[in-house]
């Protein structure tokens, strides 16, 4: 394991604090006109997403964080765990429903997602794509939304996510949608 002193801090490093994994924001040096110099750091925790920013001297040190993000193929679930295939050395991966919760409604077999492991152990999927295909499974009547004012309805799709489409999307069809927004992009052909 590494070590870094506090002006080796660059961006996107990856280090130990307060026995946590966290990622290097910005790291900006300080020069007062009076007393010591200084760095005014800015961390994400990889576990819980929150921003932390700390004032340090040049004479700190950090560990590395034994971080790796590996890219899966989501498989199947036994309930209690989700599990995944390496894209490279084809090891599963498996994943508990704490670390999976705000993956779970975009989680499709065979899609490619982004796993971070510390110290082999999962900590946070991603989705790989900020855009997923899917299949529309029901759709609200259109009778009710043929005025001038609405053009979108509603559609069930195969994940379970219920999102607003044009009217023209029907039962069956393969659409693409943002999964930062949840919002429909295009019907694919």
């Amino acid at each position: 394991m590494g070590m870094y002193h506090s002006n080796q801090l660059k961006i996107g490093l990856k280090v130990i604090y307060n026995f946590e994994p966290y990622i290097v924001i910005s790291n900006e040096f300080i020069k007062p006109g009076k007393g010591q110099e200084f760095f005014r750091i800015k961390f994400k925790n990889l576990l819980n997403q929150k921003l932390i920013e700390k004032t340090c001297r040049s004479m700190d040190v950090f560990k590395s964080a034994d971080v790796l993000e590996v890219i899966a193929s989501y498989i199947f679930t036994d309930g209690s765990s989700w599990v995944f295939i390496n894209k490279k050395n084809f090891e599963q991966i498996f994943v508990e429903k704490n670390v999976i919760v705000h993956v779970l409604s975009w989680l499709l077999p065979q899609n490619d997602y982004i796993i971070t492991l510390w110290n082999n152990i999962p900590i946070s999927v991603v989705y790989s794509n900020n855009f997923i295909e899917v299949e529309v499974v029901n759709t609200t009547s259109n009778f009710k939304y043929n005025t001038v004012n609405s053009s979108n309805k509603l559609a069930l799709l195969k994940t379970g996510i219920t999102i607003k489409v044009p009217t023209f999307v029907r039962v069956g069809q393969i659409i693409k949608v943002d999964t930062r927004t949840n919002q429909y992009v295009s019907k694919m052909k």
